[in-house]
């Protein structure tokens, strides 16, 4: 079965024995999605989290440089074919517009030994293999020469707080990290199928109902804050880690 925003709402409801007219006059309805986000917050950071990989490309100075003055011409080429007569150009809006690339380029274009930041979704750094691409640049044939993806070391990154890492050589990253599964938003649509595992969704309706009692009813709220404990405990920890294999040789 697959759960939807709506089904988690509806039983949240049923547990409270309150219709939707009345959760949202009490203003229940609009805390829901904080308190959800509150159990996945704590599922992706203890039991369960998402595992997720962080990529992305780190650049020398010479080959972003060379990047950005060949992006900037093309995409000013672009903007003047956008126009039917060349001559109404107003170099103004080129300007603004120009702003705007640059931050893009600058955010796409990360240079080595500098701070990178992780997705928005990071709750902490995994613990699964990360790799790394060695991409030589040759500045004067513009010719990249690859190597195949190896396991990545320290001499090749390092991680820099709790959640940026700092690239030491030009290439590609694959870095491993825990995610949070789903982020609840005020707007959520009711019929959004939630990619979430189905043990911890169904920790939701619980929890939610006993922090809507909190205030006006400690034993309803310590009733199904119990039977949400009873649920979170029941989450399977899962690893989908590769598992490597050793073989030994030697006929034993």
């Amino acid at each position: 079965m697959a759960y939807t925003w709506g089904y988690i709402k509806d039983a949240a409801l049923a547990a409270l024995d309150r219709d939707e007219k009345e959760a949202q006059q009490m203003g229940w309805l609009s805390r829901f999605p904080f308190y959800a986000n509150a159990v996945i917050t704590q599922v992706s950071a203890t039991v369960k989290p998402k595992l997720g990989f962080f990529e992305v490309e780190v650049f020398t100075e010479g080959r972003k440089a060379w990047l950005y003055d060949k992006f900037i011409k093309d995409e000013r080429q672009k903007w003047e074919d956008s126009f039917l007569n060349p001559g109404l150009i107003d170099e103004e809006v080129w300007a603004e517009k120009l702003e705007e690339l640059n931050k893009y380029f600058e955010k796409t274009h990360p240079l080595v030994n500098t701070l990178i930041k992780m997705p928005e979704d990071h709750i902490s750094f995994g613990d699964d293999i990360c790799w790394f691409k060695s991409i030589d640049w040759q500045p004067i044939t513009r010719q990249l020469i690859e190597q195949d993806f190896v396991e990545a070391h320290d001499e090749d990154f390092k991680y820099a707080g709790m959640n940026q890492i700092i690239c030491l050589k030009p290439g590609k990253y694959i870095i491993s990290y825990n995610a949070r599964w789903f982020l609840f938003t005020k707007d959520l649509d009711n019929n959004i199928v939630l990619d979430v595992p189905a043990d911890i969704l169904e920790c939701l309706p619980s929890y939610l109902a006993s922090q809507c009692y909190k205030i006006d009813d400690e034993v309803k709220a310590a009733i199904y804050r119990n039977e949400y404990e009873i649920m979170f405990a029941r989450i399977e920890p899962a690893n989908y880690r590769n598992t490597r294999t050793f073989k030994v040789g030697g006929g034993w």
